[in-house]
């Protein structure tokens, strides 16, 4: 099988950390942006999140964003566990350091300069296996260090069927090419496209049975409209009831809007219980929605030694490369 994209966007752990950014890295990075889509307003979109690298990095707010996430309570954005690791040299998995990262809400520009708000812990689910590029319980909860009066994205409390219609949002790639397996043309405001969700076991005919319960795959089997790389973390919109409700999460696909392969999606529905450990509004009907996942424990402070280390590294972050 051709090699699969995680949609996110990590463009340099060296950017990240010490301050430096290469455009030739950044390159070699797939951040997946939306595909076949439209521009669209931040408006539209409740609690939808930037997560960006730190300001210490010197970048604009372009280069440093990364991944997608939803606010989903006063504290807490929702966004996919495989935007916070990173492989080093010897092929360990490394968890981002939550002063590395902020979290922007409330704008659809990249290319503006609102408040980045601090992030005290990265909380991704236990059972998230970074070495699997195909690994179920893609989750993770932010904790921001102060609470916040934006409007959170509510989470549906129920399992979506296939054939409902749904909105993908984001800053991700707008072309990819199959022949080099890259992503590229990043939009610098907020995108969205709407794409059918698909029944898990149309998915597996695709994914040779890889997709479980805990996913939802969305798209079209003729491709053309898709998430993709730097989408990683971000909504999977559905309207129920004259109301948008969250029920996924981007998580990866097999490059992106290529035909017979649809994008494949953390289902929020399934993590009710596992986020409702850490924000119980978020989780209560006619509250804010309903989520879950669970945690590995915080993002922390990672000693100097261990920072350091990481600033050697290069990441990516995008939608996640590679089923053979």
């Amino acid at each position: 099988m051709e090699s699969r994209i995680m949609k996110f966007g990590y463009r340099s752990l060296l950017a990240l950390l010490c301050g430096s950014f290469s455009l030739s890295a950044a390159a070699a990075d797939i951040q997946p942006r939306i595909i076949g889509g439209q521009y669209t307003s931040i408006d539209k979109w409740p609690g939808m999140a930037a997560i960006v690298r730190s300001p210490d990095v010197g970048a604009n707010l372009f280069n440093r964003q990364f991944c997608g996430g939803t606010l989903i309570d006063d504290q807490w954005v929702l966004s996919a566990a495989h935007c916070f690791f990173v492989e080093d040299a010897s092929g360990e998995y490394i968890k981002f350091p939550a002063e590395s990262i902020r979290v922007v809400l409330g704008i659809d520009n990249l290319n503006s300069q609102p408040e980045e708000l601090v992030v005290t812990n990265i909380i991704t689910h236990e059972n998230y296996d970074p070495r699997e590029t195909t690994s179920p319980n893609d989750i993770a909860l932010l904790e921001l260090a102060n609470a916040v009066s934006d409007t959170p994205m509510r989470l549906t409390l129920d399992s979506v069927s296939a054939g409902a219609d749904a909105t993908v949002i984001g800053w991700g790639a707008t072309r990819y090419d199959a022949f080099t397996q890259e992503a590229d043309r990043y939009p610098e405001k907020l995108k969205e496209v709407d794409v059918p969700v698909v029944s898990n076991s149309v998915c597996n005919s695709s994914y040779g049975g890889l997709i479980v319960s805990s996913q939802i795959c969305a798209g079209f089997e003729a491709g053309g409209k898709d998430s993709c790389g730097g989408d990683s973390g971000g909504p999977l919109i559905i309207e129920s009831n004259g109301q948008l409700q969250q029920a996924g999460v981007v998580s990866y696909g097999n490059g992106c809007a290529l035909a017979e392969f649809y994008g494949v999606y953390t289902r929020t529905s399934s993590f009710l219980d596992w986020i409702g450990q850490y924000s119980e509004d978020a989780v209560t009907p006619d509250s804010n929605g309903s989520g879950g996942s669970s945690s590995s424990g915080g993002g922390g402070a990672l000693g100097g030694l261990a920072l350091l280390a990481l600033a050697g590294l290069g990441f990516r972050v995008g939608r996640r490369r590679g089923v053979k």
